[in-house]
């Protein structure tokens, strides 16, 4: 059983449905109600649970304890489930920021009594299970690709392991490929590949920048998620006739950089467009100090100029010691030459009665 997050939103903050704001927030409510009801063989998956009110995941802590019971509103009657000895496990799924760039937080009560994974410790040893997923769940969206959906899922790991150079023989896959078809799938798959390994750059500094006390910072939050969604967004333009340069262009999309490849920046309160696949990031975030490099692979700070504050500091001092030893008469303009003689680079000469206006 699926709960949609964003759907509940910030208003809901009990499981009756009669107090739900609107009617997807009521109807969300009725599902969630709905598994402890059945009571057995039920996986309650909350999503996206950094949308809801922070009065909203306590409701589940008794749960997780020795009670097992939980309260909920059934077609309009209040019940209190049992669920001891009964199989229903509630999952939850977030992100360490709101969409209002604040930091999420699960409440103490429910995070020292539930069992709590970050997704980094998850990912240890299983980072090409990962990077395997981002193109597994973009192949519906390109041309191409979208054909070994409906094969054998094992063709797709070994044509992966092809378009990075592994040598694998054709006669492995269980589909006959032609020979037009298999290039064309391995020249996508290599461009695939690469717009993979940029975004899971921008992913791993993302899950380790939310890892981080604010007190322990040494520069803003990173905040581009580069997540799946991007993935598919971005296998929607690749062709395999692209070149190397063509293939630079959607992933500096990627980059919320105005002054990159002279893109103009958009207006205030206008959105880029439907084509944008750029990582959203959430509001009022500093990430766009931060950007990756997808042709060498590093991801940091755009490099300045270091300004020597020394040299600057003793350039105005030498300036206002030449103004203090200047002598009067040169810094007055000559008033003996003929008009249209004034050196351009001299003040004009100071007019010490108004001009009348003449009628």
């Amino acid at each position: 059983m699926k709960i949609n997050g964003p759907a509940l939103g910030h208003s809901v903050t009990s499981l009756d449905p009669a107090g739900a704001p609107n009617a997807t927030a009521r109807q969300e409510i009725e599902k969630l109600n709905l598994a402890p009801e059945m009571g057995n063989n039920v996986l309650l998956y909350v999503d996206d649970i950094q949308h809801t009110h922070p009065e909203f995941l306590p409701k589940f802590i008794s749960l997780c304890d020795a009670q097992r019971k939980v309260e909920g509103v059934w077609k309009g009657r209040t019940r209190t489930y049992d669920l001891r000895g009964k199989k229903l496990v509630v999952c939850m799924a977030g992100n360490p920021h709101t969409e209002s760039g604040a930091k999420f937080q699960i409440p103490d009560m429910l995070a020292n009594r539930a069992d709590t994974y970050n997704l980094g410790d998850i990912l240890e040893g299983k980072d090409d299970l990962f990077g395997l997923f981002y193109i597994e769940n973009s192949l519906t969206s390109n041309r191409v690709l979208a054909p070994l959906t409906t094969r054998d899922p094992g063709d797709v790991d070994k044509l992966v392991r092809m378009a990075r150079g592994e040598p694998i023989q054709v006669d492995q896959l269980s589909h006959p490929y032609s020979a037009v078809e298999l290039s064309e799938i391995l020249s996508v798959l290599e461009k695939l590949v690469r717009v993979q390994q940029t975004l899971l750059r921008i992913n791993q500094q993302y899950i380790l920048s939310a890892s981080q006390q604010d007190a322990y910072r040494t520069e803003p939050p990173f905040k581009l998620q580069g997540s799946y969604r991007n993935m598919n967004k971005l296998a929607e333009k690749i062709v395999a006739a692209m070149d190397d340069e063509e293939l630079e262009t959607p992933i500096d999309d990627q980059v919320p950089d105005p002054h990159r490849r002279g893109r103009k920046p958009p207006e205030a309160g206008r959105d880029e467009g439907p084509n944008d696949a750029r990582p959203k990031a959430t509001v009022g975030g500093d990430q766009e100090g931060l950007r990756p490099h997808p042709a060498d692979g590093k991801l940091g700070r755009r490099p300045r100029e270091p300004v020597d504050r020394s040299a600057q500091h003793r350039l105005r001092e030498a300036r206002g010691h030449q103004r203090e030893h200047q002598s009067a008469p040169s810094r007055k303009p000559p008033r003996d030459l003929p008009m249209g003689s004034i050196p351009t680079s001299a003040p004009l000469p100071r007019l010490h009665r108004p001009c009348r206006r003449w009628t």
